[in-house]
């Protein structure tokens, strides 16, 4: 499973902030919205549940609201 959201080095994936601005959605935003993304298909994989919710709480403590999705 690969996740397509960003490129693993860092660097957000210029293809899909372009799709998002295309349709409207600032840079911030965008970017906001792509490492949501990134973050939670990683959290999705961890299997232990308290685990899991600990990171999916820290990481939504850490993204503004408006990235939540």
């Amino acid at each position: 499973m690969k996740c397509t959201h960003g490129r693993r080095w860092g660097s957000l994936d210029e293809e899909s902030l372009f799709y998002l601005r295309a349709r409207g959605i600032g840079h911030e935003q965008a970017a906001r919205w792509l490492i949501h993304a990134f973050a939670s298909d990683i959290i999705d994989r961890v299997t232990v549940e308290p685990l899991r919710e600990a990171l999916e709480a820290a990481l939504l403590e850490q993204l503004p609201r408006e990235a939540r999705g």
